[in-house]
C-alpha cells in the first residue's frame, strides 16, 4: 500500500474550532464581528505564520498522493504577522477604527514557522485575503454576534 505523510501549515476555514483553544483566525473573527473594543491580540504580533485555506489544504493533499515523494509540506510558502492578519480581519469586517493592542504578557506561540513547500509543487488557489473573507462569511452566517 502506497503511503504519503503529509505535513499542513497553519490552515483555516468554515467549521474550524471556535472558542477556547481556537486558532488565531477564527479567535480574532469572531471577536472582531463581537465588535471587541479594544481589540486584543496575544503577544507582540510579530510572529510570522504560512497559512492556507482548508479548501487548498485538500487539493494540495489530492495533488500529493499522485508523487512520489514524501513527506509533503502543504502551505502557502509565504509567511505573515499576526498584526498583519489582524489588520485584515478588521478591514474585511468593517472594524478598520478599531485600535489594535498587543497583549504581551500572552505568549506569541512560534515566533516564526513557513513551511518549504518546494517538494510538494503545490500552488494554492486562494489568496489569504480572499480566503479570510470566504471564512468570515461562514462566522457570519451562523448568525452569533448580531
Amino acid at each position: 500500500m502506497k503511503c504519503i505523510v503529509v505535513r499542513p501549515a497553519n490552515y483555516f476555514g468554515p467549521y474550524d474550532k471556535i472558542g477556547e483553544g481556537s486558532h488565531v483566525i477564527p479567535a480574532l473573527i469572531e471577536r472582531a464581528l463581537s465588535k471587541e473594543d479594544p481589540f486584543v491580540v496575544w503577544g507582540t504580533g510579530e510572529n510570522v505564520k504560512d497559512l492556507i485555506y482548508v479548501e487548498d489544504v485538500a487539493l494540495g493533499i489530492k495533488e500529493a498522493m499522485k508523487r512520489d515523494t514524501t513527506p509533503v509540506n502543504i502551505g502557502s510558502g509565504k509567511g505573515y504577522k499576526v498584526k498583519e492578519i489582524a489588520k485584515i480581519i478588521l478591514e474585511l469586517t468593517s472594524n478598520q477604527d478599531r485600535k489594535i493592542y498587543f497583549d504581551s504578557s500572552k505568549p506569541d506561540a512560534i515566533m516564526y514557522r513557513v513551511l518549504d513547500t518546494r517538494k510538494s509543487g503545490f500552488i494554492p488557489q486562494t489568496d489569504l485575503r480572499e480566503a479570510i473573507k470566504k471564512t468570515i462569511e461562514w462566522h457570519k452566517s451562523r448568525k452569533i454576534h448580531v
